[in-house]
């Protein structure tokens, strides 16, 4: 296969084609489609009055849509997460790894495989899928609808893979696939939302509605109405390429990432950003819930990069033991504010460019000056805190689940205190003042116009940003502490040669992560 994107690809997908399993799969699926085809060809012939044959086309053409998007956007997936997970519980990656295939090759290899049988089935249906351009949505209602399938599904494949890769088992890989795209799916779904319109590009939905001519699918960009699916399609392809970087990088290593990687994390939160601050309508009378909402988005999409930001024990050791001036630590080897700065800029960024939309009055860009500060402490206090336990633990155990799960705890306890305090008829005054903890609502108080409890809900915001603020100091002296124990532990070790396989003198090449071996290794020994 000329041109193929790497061996892996050239030696799987033509395998994938050639299985049984494959050939039978299409045979079922063309035997229970046509089935139902059939049967809905009879019901319109039949019912005694016939419909207008646009209209049946446009129903062959659903149903064409809705029976590839349950394999492309359900069932394949949930394939390719199963096998990724397999493949992790039998150690066959490190193998592959040892062959010297990149990330990106063994990526692209396990993606084409698991579209084989998709492709193959739209094949299948390809001749319905061309009748649906005498529907009612008009000649182009099967390219508008399948761009935005096929894209959704090359998204959708790349987050089960990044999934499949995170599980534990490869039983309970499958699952969790179908749980989230479920979820997707579901967040997809509400474009019908006023304010949410920008959620439809995580599903199928609007564009098909619009492809059939039922409804029409649009997305406000900095206050004007565009079509959706152009929208959408650029949508997904960043995120496809966002999503690839992420599962390129876990197959390269899986130790190189908590969830998605550093520079993937980065992508998903410039994105989720730009969609936050370009998607807000300037015409409310009352903007406090549609700033808030978008607001909210920015820091969940912020979110993973907090997860990625911090770095490993081993490696900042690593860093540390090097002392020869010509050999000097990598990137991922130094902490530094490097690390830091990519989230609080972003969240920067993203809430000036919604700043910029707003009113001049109610003080809307001093409330978004303080939701920003609101969104910069929380990201910078739980950065540093997974910092200081990935390097008080020495990366033992799960550190990174715990203190999620503790931050989880710390910011909905106080509302439940709160709720608790209200019960028992305490002062109003009083009852607000837990809630502080929790950034979520402190975005709420920023954004809203009226007082609460008594209070100036600026004002609790502010206490908000400023409560983060000294819990982000506390972090960073745990992260100091932290940073002896590494040098501690570096100035125990015991130096060894510079290469354990041959004698000193005939080093003759560096790896990528700066280790010296003889020329006799086709990879680094050390690593």
């Amino acid at each position: 296969m000329r041109g193929a994107p790497g061996p892996l690809f050239e030696w799987l997908v033509p395998r994938t084609l050639r299985e049984s399993n494959t050939l039978l799969g299409a045979a079922v699926f063309g035997l229970v489609f046509y089935g139902v085809l059939a049967l809905t060809l009879l019901g319109w012939a039949g019912a005694g009055v016939r419909g207008a044959l646009r209209d049946l086309l446009s129903v062959v053409h659903g149903e064409a849509l809705v029976a590839n998007g349950i394999v492309l956007l359900l069932w394949s997936p949930s394939r390719l997460a199963q096998r990724l997970a397999r493949e992790r519980e039998q150690d066959t990656l490190p193998a592959l790894r040892l062959t010297g295939l990149g990330g990106l090759s063994m990526a692209l290899g396990f993606l084409g495989s698991a579209l084989v049988l998709p492709a193959v089935l739209l094949v299948v249906t390809s001749p319905v899928i061309l009748a649906g351009a005498g529907g009612r949505g008009g000649p182009a209602a099967p390219l508008r609808a399948y761009a935005v399938l096929l894209l959704l599904a090359v998204v959708y494949h790349l987050v089960a893979g990044v999934v499949g890769l995170a599980s534990k088992k490869a039983q309970n890989a499958g699952g969790t696939t179908v749980f989230v795209v479920l979820v997707l799916l579901g967040l997809g779904a509400a474009f019908r939302v006023p304010g949410l319109e920008v959620l439809g590009v995580l599903g199928p939905w609007g564009a098909a509605l619009a492809s059939s001519g039922a409804e029409q699918f649009d997305i406000p960009i900095l206050g004007v109405s565009v079509a959706g699916e152009p929208v959408q399609l650029v949508t997904l392809a960043l995120l496809a390429a966002v999503l690839l970087r992420a599962l390129s990088d876990r197959l390269a290593d899986e130790r190189a990432a908590v969830l998605v990687g550093a520079p993937a994390a980065a992508g998903l939160a410039a994105l989720g950003a730009a969609l936050a601050a370009l998607t807000y309508e300037p015409f409310h009378a009352d903007p406090s819930r549609a700033v808030f909402l978008r607001l909210l988005a920015l820091g969940l999409a912020a979110a993973p990069l907090a997860l990625e930001a911090p770095a490993r024990f081993v490696d900042l050791a690593r860093g540390a033991a090097r002392r020869d001036p010509d050999d000097p630590p990598f990137p991922d080897e130094r902490l530094d504010l490097r690390r830091l700065l990519p989230g609080p800029l972003l969240l920067l960024g993203g809430a000036l460019l919604l700043g910029l939309q707003l009113p001049s009055g109610a003080s809307w860009g001093l409330r978004t000056g303080v939701a920003a500060a609101v969104l910069v402490t929380t990201w910078t206090f739980a950065a540093l805190l997974l910092q200081a336990a990935r390097l008080l633990s020495r990366d033992r155990g799960s550190p990174v689940i715990v203190v999620v799960l503790a931050l989880a705890a710390l910011w909905c306890a106080p509302l439940l205190s709160s709720a608790g305090l209200r019960n028992l008829a305490f002062d109003e005054r009083l009852t607000e003042l837990p809630r502080l903890l929790n950034p979520a609502y402190a975005l709420h108080l920023a954004c809203t116009t009226r007082p609460v409890g008594g209070h100036d809900p600026l004002a609790l915001a502010t206490a908000c940003a400023a409560v983060h603020a000294l819990a982000a100091l506390g972090a960073g002296w745990l992260v100091r502490q932290g940073q002896r124990r590494v040098t501690e532990l570096v100035g125990s070790l015991v130096v060894l040669p510079a290469d354990a396989y041959d004698a000193p003198g005939t080093l003759e090449r560096r790896c990528p992560r700066g280790h010296l071996h003889a020329a006799v290794w086709a990879t680094c020994p050390h690593c």
